[in-house]
């Protein structure tokens, strides 16, 4: 008989700050498939929608498994954030592979008109999922302020482009820009957290700690 293990929080913790990392240098492809079309014009769409949909996906995760520990902190909002990272989980996996099926050939490049649903479910994850988990992160100790801090950016870059979306399309060097902030914020959060805990294996104090 085969058993199957399905990753537990537990090992989502251990490993939230690889996943950030991870997330941040796909993120760092998406950028630069984003840079390229900005300066020369070249298109990739379908290539870059699958690195970056990815690397969101896996921040997600991390994301999850950071929200751990802080369940006896804030046991209302961390439940929100963690509902809100498992949506946004969903939706950019949903992208990713549509995407890759796209590149296949397997699926038409028109969007279904259901996939509104999972651009909402991103956007619940985005900004609602960060938020809550940054704000409680930095009203306790269990990770660096810095963490926090971090934490907020995903949501703030996001927001900043969602709203321009709605107001008009923007410049292909505008979304190069917010590429390029999404991996730094996801890296800056992956540093952070492994710095963090290597601080702590060591046995010094964790809320020192800078993201430089």
């Amino acid at each position: 008989m085969v058993t199957i293990h399905m990753p537990s929080l537990d090992s989502l913790e251990d490993r939230s700050s690889a996943l950030f990392l991870v997330a941040g240098v796909l993120l760092v492809v998406y950028a630069t498939f984003n840079g390229v079309h900005a300066s020369t014009g070249a298109v990739y769409e379908s290539v870059e929608n699958v690195f970056g949909p990815a690397g969101f996906a896996l921040g997600f995760l991390g994301l999850l498994g950071l929200s751990r520990p802080l369940r006896d902190r804030s046991p209302r909002v961390v439940r929100v954030g963690a509902v809100c990272a498992v949506a946004g989980a969903v939706a950019f996996t949903v992208f990713a592979v549509a995407n890759l099926g796209e590149i296949a050939g397997v699926v038409p490049r028109e969007p279904p008109a259901w996939a509104v649903v999972f651009l909402a479910l991103a956007v619940v994850g985005m900004i609602p999922g960060y938020l809550s988990v940054a704000l409680v992160t930095l009203r306790t100790d269990e990770y660096p302020r810095s963490v926090g801090l971090c934490l907020l950016a995903p949501a703030a870059i996001f927001g900043t482009m969602f709203t321009g979306s709605m107001l008009g399309s923007s410049p292909q060097w505008a979304l190069f820009l917010i590429s390029a902030g999404q991996a730094l914020a996801h890296l800056s959060i992956g540093y952070a957290l492994w710095r963090s805990r290597l601080r702590t294996e060591v046995g010094t104090p964790a809320t020192d700690v800078s993201v430089s």
